[in-house]
This record gives structure tokens, sequence and C-alpha cells, in this order.
């Protein structure tokens, strides 16, 4: 098939939805499909990423900036800059990555007028709790608005954001994100050799977040979670890996509370290496707020490694709590749980090959390209089928 992937994620910009769309593109590119990816000029730093086979990356002249740790790109001449992309594409299908994107609204919008079979990704969950009930309710109108009248097929990313979709009158999926296990796997040469590189002992029990430096990740909550697991298991020791707004006065507190010795922030990574760190770990922390399918957290499984995540919407569908790591619903849990796990190598062993049989069951990158494209397949062979009208479900399903 002739694919096209609208989104304004894609590296070198660094977060969730830019390595799904790039592990899914690389996917189905692998499986001999052309891949075109549709996002806007670069403005990050190169992350090291090899360009996928059978994958052309299309960027787009539009006004780029930074907010909130995304960079999403607008202007005039988007729509025609899509608008001649599609007519000269051929493309069979046409698969957007969340909404909140000119890119992606244009380019479903213009899609549909040429009669291109269309796929929304919904990547996120809007009826969080934090957010006004008035917010969320349009949200969720805007979003079952442009589904009704631009798409052909919802694919969600976990069952949570699934959960949240009225009824529809097109078909909806759960595609997860998923890992590349060939390179997401258990390497006790690299957990050697990046262990003696940044100098940690092997009595020395190494506990380590991957994230953007972003307040949803829960990046605040670490110097409070240290100094707790430390008071108890002196052994510990904390790595932090990624960079954003928050680093600064993560750095700060962290000094203050006379951690400097105990927890190290280490920075933005290149992508080839984070395999590598999460290695050399021995506990995986997530405190993330709110997620729909954590990609980090699913890596570190895949590495073999115990982890302790914040019980939120995203987690929960991915860990059985003291099967294949461990659900906290607060900082002082995941301290305990961490500690518990720090004390306990035979448990951190177990969890771990747990988490790793898990993830090549659950989550293998060629597996979920596969439904994917059994996805686009059924959207393109219904496509000549006339939309029904649905009944929304009643107002309560918004709480």
């Amino acid at each position: 098939m002739r694919i096209c992937l609208l989104t304004d994620c894609y590296p070198p910009s660094i977060g969730g939805i830019e390595h799904y769309v790039y592990s899914l593109a690389t996917h189905l590119g692998a499986q001999g499909h052309q891949v075109d990816v549709v996002t806007h000029l670069q403005i990050a730093p190169c992350t090291d990423m090899p360009a996928p086979r059978n994958v052309t990356v299309h960027r787009l002249r539009a006004h780029v900036c930074r907010l909130r740790g995304s960079d999403p790109a607008f202007g005039p001449r988007l729509y025609s800059q899509i608008e001649r992309l599609l007519d000269a594409g051929g493309y069979d299908v046409v698969n957007g990555h969340a909404l909140d994107s000119q890119i992606v609204l244009a380019g479903l919008k213009a899609a549909r007028a040429r009669g291109i079979p269309t796929v929304l990704t919904k990547h996120s969950i809007i009826a969080r709790a934090w957010r006004p009930r008035l917010l969320r309710m349009w949200h969720l109108w805007a979003e079952r608005r442009v589904i009704e009248s631009w798409v052909d097929g919802v694919v969600t990313v976990s069952a949570a954001a699934a959960h949240e979709l009225p009824r529809l009158s097109v078909p909806t999926w759960v595609v997860p994100a998923g890992v590349d296990i060939t390179r997401y796997q258990p390497d006790a040469a690299a957990r050697e050799e990046m262990r003696q590189r940044l100098g940690y002992g092997q009595d020395e029990i190494l506990v380590g977040m991957v994230a953007r430096m972003i307040h949803v990740k829960g990046w605040l909550s670490l110097p409070e979670i240290a100094k707790r697991v430390l008071a108890v298991a002196p052994r510990a020791r904390f790595v932090g890996i990624g960079d954003g707004p928050l680093r600064a006065r993560l750095q700060r507190e962290i000094e203050a509370d006379g951690l400097s010795s105990k927890v190290r922030l280490l920075g933005f990574q290149p992508w080839p290496e984070i395999p590598r760190y999460l290695n050399a770990l021995d506990i995986f922390l997530f405190p993330s707020h709110t997620e729909s399918c954590g990609m980090a957290l699913l890596e570190a499984m895949a590495c073999g490694k115990a982890a302790v995540a914040r019980s939120n919407q995203g987690s929960a569908g991915i860990i059985v709590s003291g099967e294949n790591g461990y659900l906290a619903t607060s900082d002082l849990e995941l301290a305990d749980r961490v500690s518990h796990l720090v004390q306990d190598q035979g448990l951190r062993k177990r969890i771990g090959r747990h988490a790793c049989a898990f993830v090549r069951e659950h989550h293998h990158w060629e597996i979920l390209a596969e439904r994917m494209v059994a996805a686009y397949q059924e959207v393109i062979a219904r496509c000549t089928i006339p939309r029904v009208a649905v009944a929304p479900k009643p107002e309560a399903v918004w709480e």
C-alpha cells in the first residue's frame, strides 16, 4: 500500500507520539509498504535516528512554536501544501496522528474531499480529572465532530483512550505502542559497560527515569521519593535521563535536599544509547501523572527491568501489580515499592523476567504494524459503504 502519515510529532522532536509514528513508519516500510510522513520543518537537534526503509519524510513550511513540550505548526499555506502532496501521492489511506494539529486536520479534510480513505489515531486521553469539565466536554465534542465529518476509522493506543469515544458509525481498533525487541532486550554486556562508564559498582542499586522533563511526567516527585528510599535503602542511587523546562528547577531541589551525590540528572541522551542506559538500571521509576500508553515504561520492561509506576489509565493497562511490575497511587507508595525492590534482588529479577515476556507477547512492533495494516485494509474496503448516523452515548460518559 501507499500510506500517508500526518503528524506534528516526528523526530528529531522527542516524545511518545514522535516515537510511535517513527516506529510505525519503520515497521510498515520494513513490510514493503510505501510510507510518506507529512510533518513540519525540523527545529530540534538531531537525534541520530536512522532513516527507515521505504519511508519518505515531507517537511512542510510553516510557523513552528514550542508549547509545553510540543512543537505544533501553523500557517495559512499548510492546506495548499498538503493538497499538492495528496494530489501527487496516489495514497491508499491517510492516517492522522492526534487532532491537536493543523497538519492533521487539514490533511484529513483534504483527503476526504479527494475520496481517500482516512484513519485517525487517538493518542491521548482527553477526559482527565484535573481538566475543567466544560473544557473536557468541548474537546470530546470537537473530536466527535471531526471523526464524523472526515474520518473513516479510528485507532486508539489504549483501551482507556477508546473508552472515552462516543458510539461511532466508523470502526475502531486498539493498536497500542510497541517496542522494537531487537533493540530493547536484556543485555548483560551493555549493562556492565554502561555502569562502568557512569561509575556505579555492583553493590549499588540503580533506579532510573527516562522522560521529557515536564510536569506531567512526575519529575518533581523524584527528590522526595529518593529521600524516602535512601532513608531505608542507602545502597540505592538515582539517575534521570531527559531534558526539558523543569531541569534547572529539579537540579536546584536535588542540591537543596543534599542529594547531589545520590541523584544525578544525565540530561538528553542520544536515541541509540537509550537501551544501554535502561540495561544499566536495576529498577525503572515511572511517576508520570497521566499516560495513554507509556512507551518508556514498555521499553524498560522489554529490557527486563522491574518497574514501579504511578497508577493511571495508561500504566494500569500495562502493569499487573505484583506480577510484571508495581502500581502506586502516591509518592509515598512509589517510594515504598522502590525500597522493597532495592532490598530484594530475587523479586527484582522475577518481576523483570515477567515484564520482558509480557512486552514480547503483547507489544511487539512487527505484530502491531500488521494489525494497523489490517485496520487500513478494512477502512479501504468499507469506504464505498455509506456512513450511518449513530446516536451518541448519554452525557454521563463525559464525566
